[in-house]
C-alpha cells in the first residue's frame, strides 16, 4: 500500500474487508497495525499479490535499511481486539501470521483460510520456539476452518502443541499435505465438532502418547467424502 489512510480515521474501525486488490503486497505497516485497537473482524479476499498482512518494515541501522523478520522479534501487540480473521484466495501468501503477532491475539475466536494455494503454514515461527510459550496462546479460539490450501503442511512450524481450551469446531477440507495437528491429549477439551475427510484423518501422524487425543477426536468426526 503506497499511501495509508490517516491513522486517526481508522482508530475506531471495527470491521474491515479488503477485496480484489491485486497489487497489494501487504495490508498494514507495523505502525498502523498497532493503532487498530478496536478492529474486531478482518477479511482479506482475492488479493493475488498479497505476501503478508503486516509489513516487515525496513529499519534504519547505521544509515542502512535493514529488513526486520517479524517471526523472530519479541511479541508484538497488534489487533488486540481482533475476533475473526478470514483469508481467501490470496495465492501468494506462504503463511498467515508470524508467531510474534499471534501471541497477542488473546481475543481471536475464529480463523478461516480458504483456497490459498501457496500457504504452507498458518503460523510462522523462526528459530527455536519454547513449547511453554505456545500452550496458552489463543485462549478464546473457537473455530478453525482450513478449506483447500493444497500446500498446507503444518499449523505452526516446529513441534508445537497448543491448548486451545475454548476450541469448539475444527473444519479441515482438502488438506492432503497436512499430516499433524498441534494438539495433544490435553488440548481442545471442549471441542464439539471435527469436520474432515475420513481418509485424511486416518493418515494423520500422532505421537504414541497422543493416542487418546486421536480417539477422542475421531468420536467427534463428521465424515466427508
Amino acid at each position: 500500500m503506497e499511501r495509508e489512510p490517516e491513522i486517526a480515521q481508522l482508530e475506531n474501525l471495527k470491521m474491515m474487508k479488503v477485496k480484489d486488490c491485486g497489487k497489494l503486497r501487504n495490508i498494514f505497516s507495523k505502525t498502523l497495525a498497532q493503532k487498530l485497537l478496536t478492529l474486531e473482524h478482518l477479511a482479506i479476499l482475492k488479493c493475488g499479490s498479497l505476501e503478508e498482512i503486516v509489513s516487515n518494515d525496513n529499519a534504519e541501522v547505521g544509515g542502512e535499511a535493514v529488513q526486520l523478520d517479524l517471526s523472530t522479534v519479541p511479541p508484538l501487540f497488534f489487533f488486540q481486539n481482533l475476533q475473526k480473521l478470514v483469508i481467501s484466495e490470496c495465492n501468494k501468501m506462504e503463511s498467515v501470521l508470524p508467531l510474534t503477532i499471534v501471541q497477542g491475539l488473546n481475543l481471536l475466536e475464529e480463523l478461516t483460510v480458504d483456497s490459498c494455494n501457496q500457504v504452507e503454514r498458518i503460523i510462522a515461527a523462526s528459530g527455536e520456539v519454547r513449547e511453554a510459550e505456545c500452550k496458552n496462546m489463543l485462549p478464546k479460539f473457537k473455530i478453525l476452518s482450513l478449506n483447500d490450501p493444497p500446500k498446507l503442511e503444518t499449523v505452526c512450524n516446529g513441534d508445537i502443541v497448543f491448548r486451545w481450551p475454548a476450541l469448539k469446531e475444527l473444519h479441515v477440507w482438502d488438506c492432503l499435505n497436512l499430516k499433524k495437528l498441534p494438539l495433544d491429549s490435553r488440548s481442545a477439551q471442549n471441542m464439539k465438532k471435527l469436520r474432515a475427510q475420513l481418509a485424511w484423518f486416518e493418515d494423520l501422524q500422532w505421537k504414541e502418547e497422543y493416542a487418546y487425543a486421536k480417539s477422542r477426536l475421531k468420536r467427534l468426526l463428521t465424515k466427508e467424502e
